[in-house]
């Protein structure tokens, strides 16, 4: 029998297709909360958006981190799976319940992920005192960012001392010593 020449074959994404039959199978839940659970913690750890002496020291009052990389890993993992439900911050400048109040407990992937992943429309602060207007005021250079304004933030402030946090406007005009920029740099 001859061969028929097939030509070259279409190029087929089926990435959006088999995202929508995630998205609507029931069946395929279990699978989605666990590809989402796994890119949420990509993202943390990538990002620098988990810090495990913050997460070990709410967990257990003290913040010794065993078993370097290892232990930042395990940690990571429990504060996806359980810590965030919990109440947990991966990070001291994030605050889920500030960032995303409506839906930060029960949102598939981390909020702190969500933040780091999404672009939205307006910038959604992660924290009381850092204001993510502020930041991109003073960094125009972090909205082109790869984690966006967050992401620039903690890459910006990691490891640097004395840096000053991008405070609200509300927050430049207290009196609380410390608070202000001038405060915090006398």
């Amino acid at each position: 029998m001859p061969t028929v020449p097939l030509g070259r074959l279409p190029q087929v994404n089926l990435a959006p297709r088999v995202r929508e039959v995630l998205r609507r199978s029931p069946v395929a839940a279990p699978l989605r909360h666990v590809l989402e659970r796994r890119t949420s913690l990509i993202v943390l750890l990538q990002a620098g958006a988990f810090d495990p002496a913050w997460y070990q020291l709410q967990r257990t009052g003290t913040d010794r981190v065993r078993g370097g990389t290892v232990g930042v890993r395990v940690l990571a993992v429990h504060y996806v799976l359980r810590g965030r439900r919990a109440g947990l911050s991966p990070h001291p400048f994030f605050e889920a319940e500030w960032a995303f109040p409506a839906d930060w407990r029960r949102s598939g992937p981390d909020p702190a992920a969500r933040l780091l992943r999404g672009r939205p429309r307006y910038p959604i602060s992660a924290h009381p005192l850092c204001d993510a207007q502020a930041w991109l005021d003073a960094h125009p250079e972090a909205a082109g960012h790869r984690w966006g304004w967050f992401g620039h933030f903690l890459a910006t402030v990691a490891g640097a001392p004395g840096t000053v946090l991008p405070l609200p406007s509300w927050a430049a005009r207290s009196t609380v010593p410390g608070l202000t920029a001038a405060g915090a740099r006398a």
